[in-house]
């Protein structure tokens, strides 16, 4: 379900837009931008991630109708980050490895100063089907055997045996706003 939906590079590429939604509008707030919206309770957990009732403030309905505010904004970044949120622009993305290195360089150098902020990004997610870590003896499932002696389920079961080998899955995106 992970690989699938969760980190799939599209669903990974809508929320990159977010995040650079917020990115950009903390970056405005700082420089006393002046929004035509309230964003009262945003700039209340900026300054005191704390406020648990600016928190409650801040749901769907609340970020939705900020988000299409800003496709009117006068900065020219977010209303474009907005139109791409609201209307759906998934960016583009590739492989961040060594063999796109010079794509990744030449697709960065096509905006400018400013823009790369704001539509380039390096995401990568990692998953582990079972990790091991010896860290919470509180959940290590013990099972009792049949001679009455008491094992760890990782000893016992082939299918934990084989999730402990494959290790660590990761998969490193650079994402972009195809301009």
């Amino acid at each position: 379900m992970y690989w699938q939906v969760y980190y799939h590079p599209v669903s990974r590429a809508y929320e990159t837009i977010l995040e650079k939604i917020y990115l950009r509008v903390k970056d405005l707030c700082i420089n006393h931008f002046d929004f035509d919206a309230n964003l009262d309770a945003l700039k209340n957990i900026m300054k005191n991630p704390n406020d648990l009732d600016s928190y409650i403030e801040i749901d769907d309905y609340y970020m939705n109708g900020l988000i299409a505010s800003f496709t009117k904004s006068k900065d020219d970044i977010l209303r474009t980050l907005a139109d791409d949120f609201l209307n759906r622009h998934i960016w583009k993305y590739i492989d961040d490895t060594k063999e796109n290195e010079q794509m990744i360089i030449d697709i960065s150098n096509s905006f400018d100063q400013d823009e790369v902020k704001y539509f380039t990004a390096h995401h990568t997610v990692s998953n582990s089907a079972y990790q091991d870590d010896n860290m919470h003896f509180g959940e290590e499932i013990q099972i009792l055997l049949k001679d009455g002696s008491i094992s760890k389920l990782k000893e016992q079961s082939n299918i934990i045996k084989g999730l402990i080998l494959t290790g660590v899955k990761e998969d490193p995106k650079f994402f972009y706003r195809k301009k």
